[in-house]
């Protein structure tokens, strides 16, 4: 039976797409291991170094279709090594003598290392494809609300307007960096490694008398890896950047989703995350509810992402390596790749199926009764007086009473001597209207939308 929820009958719908699942099941991890088996034997044959009809049927078994899972198992019980067990295992299959030249030289770290560059190879292509998907849904958004007005907050509070698509267009560019950064880190984890027992290529060097260093090479080509300048064994630095990746990642997501979350509360209701199915239930008590379903489920696994970083970068390698760091490795790695997937999955829906309630964006302006002008009506007198802090002073005062009184602001402003010496009717009223003090909101969008290559008017 499952114990992992995401590998459970009843939840394992709701994690990751069936392509990055794939890539880390079972038989994806055994897959990459024959990857790294038959490319091998594919090259020691080809190069003399082991018989040519040795290295057509290692290449020729080494398929995951040909393998049991459960006689693998039954060697790594009996042994304890389950890189032993795969090549005792594939060993069985391979016709007369072939199988004993399997695994001629590495070791056991060499396939971990390169048989998790293959998965990583395999998933930053779907990586990359779900954050163009999301950024380029954010900017769909940022366009179509690039003169959509809504509050600016800060600290939780009305600060001064914006729009709703300027708000998007800043999560957008996030992602268009988050692209960059997966274009970047690339070729730095899709690196493989054949370099024997410590990384000294011993081995290699007793084999044979071709070059080790030709050896990895050929093999790595095969298999679409790059090669270390020195071998990495004892470093998982490179993994660790990978799950620091990930987890920035999911620091833009959860920002993006908690804002969501909190823009749909009933008290602001500027916002309302769709659900995709008419059958869709929030309460098994209470039928009016429709809760934010999947910005809850986002905000507990971006927490899950981050500690899964965290738990690799607290298990560095003793010497020249030991196991140590295998076991949080092989949870963290698949586990952290299944979640980012999910998250993002689950974030594309709910972009794609936003409900934007602009009415209730321009109401909430107005909840304040003008105090989110304060801003803007301090600049316009202080340019009249040339005395900046007097004029926040003088402000700030009537802001307190237009609260304590439960006045609205333009009401005590226009009536304030102070004020009037300065400021005509017309400046006040001009002050008091949001739609002219967005500054630089849909300049901004449009400038994203360009850098995004969307195309738009300068």
């Amino acid at each position: 039976m499952a114990i992992h929820l995401m590998d459970m009958v009843i939840f394992r719908q709701i994690f990751g797409s069936d392509e990055a699942k794939a890539i880390f099941d079972e038989m994806g991890v055994v897959e990459s291991w024959l990857m790294f088996e038959g490319a091998l034997a594919d090259v020691q044959a080809e190069l003399g170094i082991i018989p040519k009809e040795a290295g057509e049927e290692i290449v020729r078994k080494a398929k995951v279709g040909n393998l049991s899972l459960d006689k693998i198992a039954h060697y790594f019980k009996e042994t304890s090594l389950v890189s032993v067990a795969l090549i005792k295992a594939l060993k069985d299959i391979c016709s007369k003598d072939t199988g004993e030249y399997l695994h001629y030289g590495p070791t056991t770290q060499d396939l971990y290392d390169t048989s998790l560059a293959i998965r990583l190879s395999r998933f930053m292509p779907l990586l990359i494809s779900d954050l163009k998907i999301v950024r380029d849904l954010l900017l769909s958004l940022s366009e179509t609300h690039k003169k959509t007005l809504m509050i600016g907050r800060t600290h939780g509070r009305q600060a001064i307007p914006i729009t709703f698509g300027f708000k998007l267009a800043i999560s957008a560019e996030i992602f268009h960096d988050h692209i960059k950064r997966a274009l970047e880190i690339y070729p730095k984890i899709t690196v493989g490694s054949l370099s024997g027992a410590v990384g000294s290529f011993a081995s290699f060097k007793a084999i044979s008398e071709i070059d080790p260093l030709k050896i990895e090479r050929m093999v790595m080509d095969k298999l679409g890896l790059n090669t270390p300048v020195i071998p990495a064994q004892p470093s998982i630095e490179r993994f660790c950047e990978f799950l620091n990746f990930v987890a920035l990642i999911s620091v833009s997501v959860e920002k993006l989703v908690q804002d969501i979350f909190t823009l749909q509360r009933d008290e602001i209701g500027e916002l309302r995350e769709s659900s995709t199915k008419d059958t869709s239930i929030s309460s098994s008590t209470m039928p009016h509810k429709q809760n934010p379903k999947g910005c809850e489920f986002i905000m507990g696994l971006t927490k899950l992402i981050r500690s899964n970083a965290r738990a690799l970068m607290e298990a560095p390698m003793r010497d020249e390596r030991d196991r140590s760091s295998f076991w949080v490795e092989d949870i963290a790695v698949p586990e952290a790749c299944i979640l980012t997937s999910t998250t993002l999955k689950t974030l594309k829906e709910m972009l794609a199926n936003l409900e934007v309630f602009q009415d209730v964006m321009r109401n909430n302006v107005g909840l304040s009764k003008g105090l989110i002008m304060t801003e803007n009506l301090m600049i316009r007198l202080s340019k009249k007086t040339g005395r900046k802090e007097s004029a926040h002073a003088l402000i700030s005062k009537l802001a307190s009473k237009s609260v304590e009184e439960d006045i609205p602001f333009r009401d005590i402003v226009l009536n304030d001597e102070e004020v009037n010496k300065h400021l005509s009717i017309q400046e006040i009223n001009d002050s008091f209207d949001p739609d002219k003090y967005t500054g630089l909101s849909e300049r901004m969008t449009e400038k994203v939308l360009r850098s995004c290559g969307r195309t738009t008017e300068e």
